[in-house]
């Protein structure tokens, strides 16, 4: 259930891991199962209409790899089927003992830092869009 709903962006820079992100799209299902868990503990999103992933991003600098830095090295943005981009409404930092679905992951080092992030929904449209990430050194993107 996990792959189906799990994409992966990675960037590279000449020879060099810029960042790799495995990104899990959170349907009712899997949400039910990631706070049954605890895995979302601390998680304040009410809008029960909002697109909720769960990313795992890894970056060569672990100073790259906080989402929470007042200044990231690397953004996150959502591009919808309409051609809005918005940013996200929520980002969370997780315990990764937590998340239940850590090992089925395409990537899997021990370096790597777990997000919950959440953008409010534009548009009716079924599909979340495209998620990129940003940084100095390029973009990646996943488009469902």
């Amino acid at each position: 259930m996990v792959k189906k709903r799990t994409m992966t962006a990675k960037s590279y820079h000449k020879l060099d891991t810029v960042m790799i992100a495995d990104v899990i799209r959170l349907d009712s299902t899997l949400l039910k199962k990631a706070k049954e868990t605890g895995s979302l503990s601390g998680v304040k999103d009410e809008n029960e209409n909002s697109r909720k992933f769960i990313v795992a991003l890894y970056t060569a600098d672990d100073a790259w790899n906080d989402l929470h830095d007042n200044n990231p090295h690397i953004t996150i943005d959502l591009k919808t089927s309409d051609g809005n981009k918005t940013l996200p409404s929520i980002i969370n930092k997780l315990r990764d003992e937590k998340i239940p679905f850590t090992g089925e992951l395409p990537f899997a080092p021990t370096f790597r830092k777990f997000y919950y992030v959440a953008f409010d929904r534009q548009g009716q449209s079924a599909c979340p869009g495209e998620i990129s990430f940003n940084s100095p050194l390029g973009s990646v993107s996943v488009k469902w």
